[in-house]
């Protein structure tokens, strides 16, 4: 495998994550461990993506397998290095959407502070 990497949510006494972990070095996938039993901020992502706090929970651009079956893991890895490539590419888009905008709204503040500048300056009318 490339580039792509999938994210393990695990416990140190979790038989089946270890299980998960020695699948996907035989396929050399690149995996990311999190112990939910020590990082809180692993368990409030995993509550995210499965709901409850069962591990292993396995997710991979955009899909999630909670529990394991091997046949359903296959099937997340099928196709692996292109949703990566595809969700990256999704990535830098909306970055690059947001660089715009901040310069949208930078161009925006700076033409309005030279209105209420050159307004400022503007004698007012004898009344």
């Amino acid at each position: 495998m490339g580039h792509a990497e999938v994210i393990l949510f695990s416990t140190p006494t979790c038989v089946a994550c270890r299980d998960v972990e020695t699948l996907l070095a035989q396929k050399q996938v690149k995996v990311r461990v999190l112990d939910v039993s020590a990082d809180r901020e692993a368990l409030v992502l995993l509550l995210r993506f499965a709901g409850s706090p069962t591990v292993p929970t396995v997710v991979a651009y955009g899909e999630v397998m909670v529990g394991f079956d091997a046949a359903r893991l296959d099937q997340m890895l099928e196709g692996l290095e292109e949703r990566a490539e595809t969700w990256e590419r999704v990535e830098a888009e909306e970055e690059d959407q947001l660089r715009e905008s901040e310069r949208t709204v930078r161009a925006a503040l700076e033409q309005a502070a030279i209105h209420a500048s050159a307004a400022a300056d503007w004698p007012e009318r004898a009344e």
